[in-house]
């Protein structure tokens, strides 16, 4: 079985990047999934809600430009 996907681009420039790193956004999840079970598991130094979510935040960012740099 083959599969093609055809963009018309620059227009679908979006969906063409989405479909290219969609793996590489699947493992992302994952990694972020399996860093909030480390800290549940092993502990964290966590004060706020904040405190929290500036991390998943940063955690995010972080990895979307490796992606980003081992993609393009």
């Amino acid at each position: 079985m083959t599969a093609t996907f055809k963009f018309q681009l620059p227009e679908e420039d979006y969906e063409h990047l989405c479909a290219l790193h969609g793996v590489a956004y699947k493992g992302l999840i994952h990694a972020v999934d399996d860093e909030m079970r480390n800290k549940l598991k092993y502990g964290h130094t966590f004060q706020t809600p904040d405190e929290v979510m500036e991390h998943v935040r940063k955690f995010i960012r972080e990895r979307m430009d490796e992606i980003m740099d081992t993609t393009i």
